[in-house]
């Protein structure tokens, strides 16, 4: 549904579905305004995803920037995409 009816190209279609992720990783993120360093446990799902696929910054950055471990990183962005998965699934079924 995001893309025209007009012929479609490859380079549309992961236009398309970039806009539906970075949606995506939207719904992950609290309510509250984005808190100064270090951020609080409940913001990482979101900034682990969004600073790796939106922002496109190294996983060694952003887990120096979060003051994580590499296990810690690699378990809370499982998570995430589990949770990331789920919302994509919610849209789908939405606009069914």
């Amino acid at each position: 549904s995001r893309v025209d009816d007009a012929p479609v190209t490859h380079l549309d279609l992961g236009k398309a579905a970039y806009s539906v992720l970075a949606e995506a990783i939207d719904k992950l993120r609290p309510a509250d305004d984005e808190p100064a360093d270090p951020p609080p446990r409940e913001w990482y799902p979101y900034l682990i995803l969004h600073n790796a696929y939106v922002e496109d910054v190294p996983n060694r950055d952003i887990m120096t920037r979060l003051y994580i471990s590499e296990g810690t990183f690699n378990r809370t962005r499982r998570a995430a995409l589990r949770a990331v998965t789920r919302a994509l699934e919610e849209m789908e079924s939405a606009l069914q």
